[in-house]
């Protein structure tokens, strides 16, 4: 393991953390900060594509964005919600055909090259408009990059595009990769997707399959003051069942996204040395949705898709499934987004009798065997809680005679079936 004295058992224990609907708690031994050392973070994926440029996903950001740096970052405490990273500012003009970015000077790859805005402007046309997943969306317009310094990229839009929009897409949708190391060949196929250079504060060292990913502090950072820490090593642990004892023995210093599950909280929390946190989440609230499918002709009509919001006890969900750490939601916005969100739309209170009025209404009677009519639920495969919502869903739609037949699928399956191939009603 190239002289890294971390033992097997180390690297293959548990992990930490948890999910809620407004915050996302994570677990860690608090300290106070001090130079050196290794960090030990368990991980709960192996992400095949380590770049975020092209896959914008948490499981990539998790460990790509100690390497990888966007042009801003998200920060509840900064300017409009951002703070700089590879850019100082941004600005975009009146008639929302092109925003101005002002770069960071003396910032160097890892491999010692100078960044530039020639890196942004490659990024942008070559990387995040035609080939990232989300990227592909936002920057569809997207028709130049004009550089007329090294430290200025002029982005040109074919359309008026809500300069709100870029802004808002920049954490997650604008991290630079080298135009030197990416300019040769196809860019799917460059071996840096896999061990990204980038210029932020830590190098990508190495990568052992079903083990763990390994970072190095990058002396050479703009940033002098950081990072604080030598290297982090991210342990692959997929199974969450081992997650606090790994944290009670000290094999891991940090876990989050859900690595631990909720029911192991109240009782790890009050662990000497252990503090469970959810400042720095205010950006990524997990939430649980009921998507309907209208393609089905019964959940074509709004009655029954009403019958079916009537009939989920959402403060019952969230007092035993998520044992109190979330809160009910008004819909897709979260109340942690004060751009968009407001409290003025309609709920749909939890009343069985209610929600059968409403099928009777919409002409499915019950059978002698007392259902209605049958659907086919899939749930999502993230997350235990995700899971156990289903459970109770199928549970809950029975009480009013719809028949929900669950179908488990991993990852990939789900995907598929529920975005490309519509195979589902809920």
């Amino acid at each position: 393991m190239s002289g890294l004295p971390i033992s097997r058992r180390g690297l293959l224990a548990g992990s930490a953390l948890l999910l809620a609907s407004t915050a996302l708690p994570a677990i860690g031994r608090a300290q106070t900060p001090k130079k050196g050392g290794r960090l030990i973070v368990a991980a709960d994926s192996e992400p095949r594509n380590l770049n975020p440029a092209i896959v914008a996903s948490n499981g990539v950001f998790f460990i790509s964005s100690k390497v990888v740096e966007t042009l801003a970052e998200a920060s509840f405490d900064g300017k409009d919600g951002l703070q700089p990273r590879l850019a100082l500012s941004w600005e975009g003009s009146a008639d929302g055909r092109s925003v101005t970015f002002k770069l960071r000077d003396g910032v160097k790859w890892h491999d010692g090259k100078p960044f530039t805005s020639a890196d942004v402007a490659f990024s942008a046309l070559q990387v995040w408009k035609p080939l990232q997943n989300l990227g592909r969306t936002v920057f569809k317009d997207l028709e130049a990059v004009d550089t007329p310094d090294k430290l200025t990229a002029v982005f040109k839009f074919a359309k008026p595009t809500p300069f709100q929009l870029i802004r808002n897409a920049l954490p997650a949708l604008s991290s630079v990769v080298p135009k030197h190391v990416y300019e040769v060949g196809k860019i799917e196929d460059n071996p840096a997707n896999n061990a990204p250079v980038g210029t932020g504060p830590f190098k990508f060292a190495e990568y052992k399959a079903g083990q763990y990913y390994r970072l190095a502090r990058n002396d050479a950072y703009w940033d002098k003051d950081e990072p604080y820490l030598d290297e982090i090593v991210y342990q692959v642990l997929p199974d969450r069942t081992s997650a606090a004892a790994a944290l009670e023995a000290e094999e891991i210093q940090l876990a989050a996204f859900s690595a631990v599950p909720l029911a192991d909280l109240d009782r790890i929390s009050k662990v000497p040395g252990l503090k469970v946190i959810t400042k720095g989440y205010e950006g990524l609230t997990y939430q649980l949705v009921v998507e309907i499918n209208h393609r089905r002709k019964e959940l074509a009509d709004l009655k029954v898709r009403q019958a079916i919001a009537h009939a989920i006890d959402k403060d019952f969900v969230v007092k035993t499934i998520f044992l109190g750490y979330a809160a009910t939601a008004t819909g897709p916005v979260p109340k942690n987004d004060p751009q968009f969100y407001t409290a003025d739309v309609p709920i749909y209170p939890f009343d069985v009798a209610k929600a059968n009025e409403l099928l009777d209404e919409a002409g499915y009677k019950r059978a002698d065997d007392g259902k209605r009519f049958a659907l086919k639920l899939l749930p999502a495969p993230y997350f235990n809680e995700t899971k156990q919502f289903g459970d109770y869903l199928r549970q809950a739609l029975a009480v009013i005679g719809i028949d929900a037949q669950i179908v488990n699928n991993d990852s990939a399956a789900h995907m598929k079936a529920v975005y490309t191939d519509h195979a589902f009603d809920l």
